[in-house]
């Protein structure tokens, strides 16, 4: 047995020797340089490009049986110049020894070194590559598909690109890319069997500033028609780095299974999953899967697919992007955001249907669309459960007003970006939000229609519900002309007061059921000039009232008795004017507001007044008149047989924020004490304070005097 397999040895070698020796002398006598013109010729046939092969293509016995090229050299398209679209260094093709014995030369493994490809883009949009393309999906059986095809025939034990590079110059947008180190290894490869393919290569993009090191490996299938391939599984792996990169630095991994179909013109990546994490130690960045089709790839592409986000953390996204921590009343604001949503488009367009967004604890579903991406316009139709917007915005000074919660402040806002920039808002779209709070008002039922063109942006309809009552308005934002003018119709219509100012400003001075109306317009940027230009119209009615603060009623029985020499009833122990009615029309003409019908109605009072309210210097200068009916005087027997109506007036004066409320007491000297007025060198005013305190007592005269800053 030993002796056999000795023998079966010697036998080998020998044969083995004598294929070498007879590989050899055919190769030695067989010199490819004879065909170098005809494939040189052949190659710019078929390109249309000018093709060389610089230096000898040499023949190799050892290790293997194989063909070396120094180099070759694909020329560029017509006005781009160099370098060449293609250059490579040394090739290295081996080839099998049984056909070549039969004088037939088939490739066993390819090796290319250091390739340079090198596309570009004119300022026109013209590639340097276009013409290398069929215009359309090729033939079966065209030229194109008869080289797949013989390509699909080859049988490789492995294909290697070592230190390749690629660069794409677009001028026409003025960046640059570049894959640099780009090192491939494939196979082995049988026709029509899958085969292991891996990749790793350097990018370089500018002007992002982009760098990074990039793996690429999957399992590649395709047909022997070379019409379909997949890759699956696909995995790629990145690191890069760079200023647009959140912290500078991002580890990038996607895996799917990726289908190409030639014939069709269409590609696939289903399912897909992607994660974006830092290295930075920040964790986990952003996580997605999905799936993405893209058809129309030689002609027009157009894309559809899905994609869910897993739950990330906004905050801690924009603080490595570089920004500035969002100032926020609420600090765990924007720490849970997530995505899901079908898509579409083209290169020009953008649908996104059945959205889904889930923000912290607020969820909004619908749809949105972009068009054309150079002028974008968007329509959308949103609708969201439940918004605090409170949360987001910075905490309020202490003292400050509070913003108001409706949206002519939301367009008040607006005005004040660049004219420019509102021209070039292109949008259509409704909101509908169920639960709204904004200024700790709390909203629902809100719905809000968007039309914005050519610098002419409109709100309408816009309806809510709050505090037992609705709003609507009409608001158009026109800024087409030098400066924008703000112009609004609006309604509010049996709102309850007091759980409204409570939520606005933590009191409540007057209770009720208000209307309001007013039609107004402002010119600006600033809240200044909007104060200063705010010209209109407003009318106002409260039902059912009460006013915190003072008791109207008490007080003027307090003036009749005082008026009659009579003595003074005991306080009541809760200062409240309570009214049925409650009545005006506001003129407002550059920031000042007057009025002059105001009516106001109790079981036993009237009242009416005029004046003025200035908004840009905050201040009031308002008269309010008092009357007492007789009845109300001999209600309380204060009333002699030649009393009648009785009317006080009260001054109201000062800035918004130190209001002082003065009886006239000149007025009402003059109605029951004329001789002492004459004779007292300290005025009515000291008279009438005597008395009072002769009747009140010091005590109450005290706290009148308080309560109404005289």
């Amino acid at each position: 047995m030993k002796a056999l397999l000795q023998i079966i040895a010697v036998l080998t070698g020998i044969i083995a020797a004598l294929v070498f020796v007879i590989a050899g002398f055919i190769l030695f006598y067989f010199d490819p340089n004879d065909y170098k013109n005809q494939i040189i010729a052949e190659v710019e046939k078929q390109t249309g490009r000018p093709f060389s092969l610089p230096g000898e293509i040499s023949v190799n016995l050892l290790p293997s049986p194989g063909l070396e090229l120094a180099g070759l050299s694909l020329g560029n398209a017509p006005g781009f110049g160099e370098p060449s679209l293609i250059s490579t260094g040394r090739v290295l093709a081996s080839v099998r020894l049984w056909p070549l014995l039969h004088k037939e030369l088939q490739i066993n493994s390819l090796l290319i070194e250091e390739a340079n490809i090198h596309l570009a883009i004119d300022e026109n949009g013209e590639s340097n590559w276009r013409t290398l393309l069929p215009p359309g999906v090729a033939a079966p059986f065209g030229p194109q598909q008869q080289a797949l095809l013989a390509l699909a025939a080859l049988s490789l034990s492995g294909v290697n690109l070592r230190d390749a590079s690629l660069t794409l110059a677009d001028r026409s947008r003025g960046e640059r890319y570049e894959v640099r180190e780009l090192n491939v290894t494939a196979g082995p490869i049988t026709p029509g069997k899958p085969f292991d393919l891996s990749t790793t290569f350097k990018i370089n993009t500018h002007p992002q500033g982009i760098t990074g090191d990039i793996a690429l490996t999957g399992v590649i299938a395709y047909d022997l028609r070379m019409t379909d391939f997949t890759a699956k599984p696909l995995t790629l792996a990145a690191s890069l780095s760079g200023p647009p990169l959140p912290d500078g630095r991002v580890n990038l991994k996607l895996a799917g299974q990726l289908a190409i179909d030639r014939l069709a013109d269409r590609a696939e990546l289903s399912p897909f999953s992607a994660a974006l994490s830092s290295p930075a130690g920040a964790g986990l960045v952003f996580e997605a899967t999905g799936a993405a089709r893209v058809t129309g790839i030689a002609s027009e592409p157009q894309y559809r697919g899905e994609i869910q986000t897993a739950p990330a953390n906004l905050r801690a996204w924009l603080t490595q992007l570089g920004q500035q921590p969002l100032v926020a009343a609420d600090a765990t604001t924007l720490t849970k955001a997530a995505l899901s949503a079908q898509f579409s488009g083209a290169s020009n367009h953008l649908t996104i249907d059945q959205l889904t967004l889930t923000l912290d604890e607020s969820t909004v579903q619908g749809h949105g669309e972009v068009a054309d991406f150079a002028a974008p316009a968007v329509g959308f139709n949103l609708t969201a459960d439940a918004i605090n917007l409170d949360r987001y915005l910075p905490p309020r000074p202490a003292g400050a007003q509070p913003p108001w919660p409706l949206p002519e402040a939301l367009a008040a806002a607006a005005a004040g970006l660049p004219p420019a920039v509102l021209r070039t808002v292109r949008a259509q779209g409704e909101l509908q939000i169920g639960r709204l709070q904004a200024a700790n008002a709390r909203l629902s039922n809100v719905k809000l229609s968007v039309q914005a063109r050519d610098g002419m942006i409109r709100l309408a309809p816009v309806a809510a519900e709050l505090y037992d009552g609705r709003y609507q308005a009409d608001i158009i934002l026109d800024a087409a002309g030098r400066e924008p003018k703000l112009t609004s119709d609006s309604q509010l219509q049996r709102v309850q007061l007091a759980p409204l100012l409570t939520d606005l400003t933590g009191a409540a001075p007057w209770s009720g059921t208000g209307n309001i109306h007013a039609k107004l317009t402002a010119t600006g940027r600033q809240p200044e000039a909007l104060k200063s230009t705010l010209t209109g119209q407003a009318t106002f009615a409260l039902e059912d009232g009460r006013f915190q603060g003072v008791n109207l009623d008490y007080l003027l029985r307090q003036a009749a008795a005082f008026l009659q020499g009579q003595r003074a009833t005991a306080p009541p122990s809760e200062l409240v004017t309570a009214f049925s009615e409650l009545t005006g029309t506001l003129q407002i003409r550059n920031g000042i507001i007057a009025n002059d019908d105001l009516a106001a109605r109790t079981e036993e009072i009237r009242a009416s007044g005029k004046g003025t309210v200035n908004l840009v210097d905050e201040t009031v200068d308002y008269v309010l008149y008092v009357t007492v009916a007789k009845t109300m005087l001999e209600q309380a027997g204060q009333a002699s047989e030649a009393a009648g109506d009785y009317t006080l007036p009260v001054r109201i004066r000062g800035r918004f924020n130190a209001l002082i409320y003065q009886p006239d007491w000149a007025g009402l000297a003059e109605t029951g004490a004329d001789k002492e007025r004459d004779q007292a060198p300290q005025g009515p005013g000291a008279i009438i304070e005597r008395r009072l305190r002769d009747r009140l007592g010091d005590q109450t005269v005290d706290k009148l005097k308080k309560m109404l800053k005289f």
